[in-house]
C-alpha cells in the first residue's frame, strides 16, 4: 500500500472509531439497532454433547438445562452468573419445566421414558413416574398445576405437580413434538412431524383433529400468540415458519426461515417471535394487524437450537453445545 493510501486508511478508521464524517460529505445514515444484543455467556463447565430444553424459576433467577447426551441437569444461577449445580443420573433428559406452585422441575426422559422430579429450593429428587416411551417435550398447563409431556408413539398425559401423578392420557396418531395451550378453546395444538400434520386436542371432549401438512415437513417447535389467536409453528423441511389460525387449524401465512430450528416463542411485549435454527441463528419476527414479517437475523452458533424466553426477566437464554475448544453455555441475549 503506498503512503498516500495508508493515509487515506487511517483517516477511514477515525471516521468509524468517532463516527464523523469528512468534510463536505453527507453524515451517514443512522442504522437500526440489533433486535437481540449478546449480554452475557455463561459456561456450563465440561458439558459434551447436545443441549436440548431450558425451564426457568423465575423467583430464584435458576435456569435449568436438560443436557441430553451428559444424561444431566444444569442448574443456572442467572444472577451470579454461573452454574450452581450440576445433577447426573438423567437418562437423555430431552423437555423440562418448572411448577412454582408446587416448587417442582419435571424432566422427560427420552432413553427410558420416565419423567424424574426434583424438588425444593436446593432442588433434590422427588420419585420418577414411568411414562412411555421417550418422554419429551414438558410444558406447565395456563392454570399452573399440571405438567403436559408428550411422549411414545404418540402420547400426551397430565401429571398433577403436587402428587406427581398422571391425571389424564389423551392418544395421538404420532409421537408429539412441540405443542401450545390455546386457553379460549381450551385446546393443545401439537405438532406431529411423523405424521406430516398440525393436530389439536379438545380438552372439553378429548378429541384430536389433524391438519396435514402438503408442502411442508418436520414441523417441530411450536408457539402461540394470544395478540393474533394465531399458532407458529417451524419446519425444518424446507426452512419454513407457518402461521395457523388457531380454530380452523389453517395456515394463513408462510416465511422463511432459518434452518434446523428446534424452538419458538413468543414475545408478546413487543409483538415478536423468536425462531432458534441449529445452523447457528435466532431469527426475529414481528407481527403487525395479525400478519408476520421477518426482522433480522442474529448469528449465533452451530448446533444452538434450544433455548427459552422467559418475559418476566426479559432475556432469551440460548444453550449452546460445546464445539471444539469452546465449553457449553448459557448465552443470555437482551432483546431491544
Amino acid at each position: 500500500m503506498t503512503r498516500s493510501g495508508r493515509l487515506l486508511a487511517v483517516a477511514g478508521l477515525a471516521v468509524l472509531a468517532t463516527g464523523a464524517a469528512p468534510q463536505g460529505a453527507p453524515p451517514p445514515a443512522p442504522t437500526a439497532a440489533a433486535p437481540l444484543e449478546l449480554e452475557a455467556k455463561i459456561a456450563l463447565g465440561e458439558v459434551p454433547g447436545r443441549l436440548d430444553h431450558v425451564a426457568v424459576d423465575v423467583k430464584r433467577n435458576k435456569l435449568y438445562v436438560a443436557e441430553l447426551e451428559f444424561d444431566s441437569v444444569g442448574i443456572v444461577d442467572l444472577a451470579a452468573g454461573r452454574v450452581a449445580r450440576t445433577i447426573h443420573g438423567f437418562a437423555a433428559p430431552q423437555g423440562i419445566e418448572f411448577c412454582p406452585g408446587s416448587d417442582t422441575v419435571a424432566v422427560g426422559n427420552g432413553k427410558n421414558g420416565t419423567v424424574d422430579f426434583l424438588r425444593g429450593p436446593k432442588p433434590a429428587r422427588a420419585g420418577e413416574l414411568q411414562l412411555g416411551a421417550d418422554a419429551d417435550n414438558v410444558h406447565l398447563a395456563p392454570d399452573g398445576t399440571h405438567f403436559w409431556v408428550g411422549y411414545g408413539s404418540g402420547g400426551l398425559a397430565e401429571i398433577d405437580c403436587a402428587t406427581r401423578q398422571v391425571t389424564r392420557r389423551i392418544a395421538l396418531p404420532a409421537h408429539p413434538e412441540g405443542f401450545a395451550f390455546v386457553p379460549a378453546l381450551q385446546r393443545i395444538l401439537v405438532n406431529l412431524p411423523d405424521a406430516k400434520a398440525l393436530a389439536g386436542v379438545s380438552l372439553k371432549k378429548n378429541r384430536v383433529f389433524q391438519q396435514p401438512n402438503k408442502d411442508a415437513q418436520e414441523n417441530f417447535p411450536l408457539a402461540f400468540d394470544p395478540s393474533s389467536s394465531r399458532a407458529l409453528s417451524a419446519f425444518r423441511k424446507p426452512p419454513q415458519l407457518g402461521v395457523f389460525d388457531t380454530g380452523s387449524g389453517e395456515r394463513v401465512q408462510k416465511l422463511d426461515t432459518c434452518g434446523d430450528a428446534d424452538d419458538v416463542f413468543v414475545d408478546a411485549q413487543r409483538k415478536r417471535a423468536y425462531v432458534i435454527c441449529g445452523e447457528g441463528a435466532v431469527d426475529v419476527f414481528a407481527q403487525r394487524n395479525g400478519t408476520w414479517k421477518r426482522l433480522a437475523r442474529t448469528p449465533t452458533a452451530p448446533g444452538a437450537r434450544t433455548g427459552r424466553y422467559v418475559p418476566e426477566l426479559d432475556r432469551l437464554y440460548l444453550a449452546v453445545r460445546a464445539g471444539e475448544g469452546v465449553p457449553a453455555a448459557v448465552w443470555v441475549l437482551r432483546p431491544r
